[in-house]
């Protein structure tokens, strides 16, 4: 995701949320096994998981491009 910040720089933000939305989705399900609970619900929830990332995607590129957060790393 280290370049999510870039596709938030660089894009409008419909073509970023279309990306944020394919990323977010990945992270989820790569935490299966540490909160399968929870990914269990997000998945069978669609409209949670719509709202879930469409709040997120809003909130992520409206910080980039206020300049105020840091990138996306493994290490953060």
């Amino acid at each position: 995701m280290e370049d999510l910040r870039e596709y938030a720089l660089d894009n409008d933000y419909e073509y970023f949320q279309s990306y944020f939305e394919k990323q977010f989705n990945l992270v989820v399900a790569r935490s299966y096994e540490s909160n399968p609970k929870l990914v269990s619900r997000y998945y069978g929830d669609e409209k949670m998981k719509n709202e879930i990332i469409k709040k997120a995607g809003q909130l992520y590129f409206k910080w980039i491009q206020e300049n105020s957060i840091p990138p996306i790393t493994k290490s953060t």
